[in-house]
């Protein structure tokens, strides 16, 4: 996930984590420990956030498709429906 970050969103998360360690807890971390404590999250925690969004979106895509039949079926002409099925 974090190969398809362009070089500025990368550094920009870098320096958010490191604002946040220094803001929060007061230490200071350099790059190197920015970027390993990135890469660990990349490949433990971003997967499960990535299943779970996509889970979403698929719910979300399927109660809109649900809708939509129902909407359609309320269109249909009374005394159609059984020659037309």
């Amino acid at each position: 996930m974090l190969k398809d970050l362009s070089k500025e969103q990368y550094q920009f998360i870098l320096k958010e984590i490191q604002q946040f360690f220094l803001n929060e807890r007061q230490e200071e971390l350099s790059e190197y420990e920015v970027e390993k404590m990135l890469k660990f999250f990349n490949e433990t925690i971003s997967p499960i956030i990535f299943n779970t969004i996509i889970n979403d979106v698929f719910n979300a895509i399927d109660k809109q498709c649900q809708n939509l039949e129902e909407e359609l079926l309320k269109l249909k002409l009374p005394g159609l429906s059984k020659s037309l099925n």
